[in-house]
Parts: C-alpha cells; structure tokens; sequence
C-alpha cells in the first residue's frame, strides 16, 4: 500500500510499529480525482445521513449515492486515461452492502474501467484491491456506534487498499460517538493533521 495508507493504519491500530516501503505517488493517474490517496468524504451536508434500520442491521442513503457519484467520477477519469482498476467497496452491515450492489450493477458495461466489488467486512478480510472505498454506514442521533467499536473490523476495513483509501461517512457522528472504545476518532485526528490526508465534506 502506498505510505499515507500504510502509515494511518500504523499509528490508529498497531501504535507506529509497520512501516510502508511505497512512496505517496499512485502509478494510476486517474486516481488524482481524489484530492489525497487517504480521504474521508464527510456526509454531514448531505440530505438523509443518517442511518435507517432493518431488522437487526442498518443502511444509509446517502453514502449509497455519495459511493456512486465517487465512483462516477472515477470512471470517468480512468476511461479518458484508458486505465483500469479494481474497486471493493464494502461496508460493516449487510443491508448496506446489499444496497450498494443493488445501486451500482458492478457488472453493468458503464463501469467498463473499473473492476467493483461490494462486500461486508467480515467477507472481505485477507483481500486487497487499488481502490477501498469504506461505508461507515451509522449516523444517528443517540451517538451509538454499535459494534463499528470493533477495531479488529476497523482495521480490516482500512488496511487492504493499495492505492486509495476512501472512507463515506459522517464525521462529526464518528467523532463524538459513545459507548465504549471508538476507533474512528483516532482515525479522524489522524486524517486531520497528516499530509496525504484529507476530510472533505460535500454539499448536496
């Protein structure tokens, strides 16, 4: 993986003791789209970010269509460049995950640049692709994180891109949620002071 990847799984999960032999340069020029090979897409400015129940498992809107216009630019890019990439896009909860396959059609011609896979998080550990994209999923109003306090699940999560590590999510609910140990506001402070990093947060 490239050095900003691989040294923000280093300091969030295994206290700064890995270090990543690549340099922060992408050899994939279409990956320039993201403004930093690690980005945290913020949904705070998003209509319907927060999350909906089903059962006993959850999905969120608004990643869903954030993932897609991502990944719409992407295609676009790596087509004008005639490159390809292999893309997994995955999430901790299976509706959410079936939600975005059900949106995207990976095997639709229109994605003809681009090699997706969804999967939850449990399915997809030992597996790497160029391009991860993680769905947080949660956001609400009681600030609960459920069992995304999981930091062996974060860290499978955040670990198997190679050359870009996107993260779609509410920021501010990441950073305040409560109810035991809470990775994701490590990450966030890592994100926020580290060079090739960044939070975005888009207006819809």
């Amino acid at each position: 993986m490239l050095s900003p990847i691989g040294d923000l799984v280093s300091h969030c999960f295994y206290e700064g003791s890995l270090t990543s032999s690549r340099p922060a340069h992408s050899k994939h020029r279409c990956l320039s789209v993201f403004p930093a090979p690690v980005t945290w897409y913020s949904t705070v400015n998003q209509r319907g970010r927060r999350e909906r129940k089903l059962g006993t498992t959850y999905w969120n809107e608004a990643e869903v269509q954030l993932i897609r216009q991502l990944l719409g630019k992407l295609q676009k890019r790596a087509s004008s460049g005639d490159e390809q990439l292999q893309v997994a896009v995955i999430s901790g909860y299976g509706e959410q995950a079936r939600r975005i396959q059900r949106n995207l059609r990976p095997h639709d011609g229109k994605w003809s640049h681009l090699d997706i896979h969804v999967h939850p998080v449990d399915s997809f550990q030992g597996q790497e692709r160029d391009v991860v994209i993680y769905s947080v999923t949660r956001s609400n109003r009681n600030n609960v994180l459920g069992f995304l306090r999981s930091e062996r699940r974060i860290n499978v999560a955040l670990s198997r891109a190679k050359e870009a590590l996107i993260i779609v999510g509410d920021h501010r609910f990441c950073a305040h949620a409560r109810g035991g140990d809470n990775p994701f506001a490590k990450v966030l402070d890592y994100i926020r002071r580290s060079d090739g990093c960044k939070l975005e947060q888009p207006r819809r």
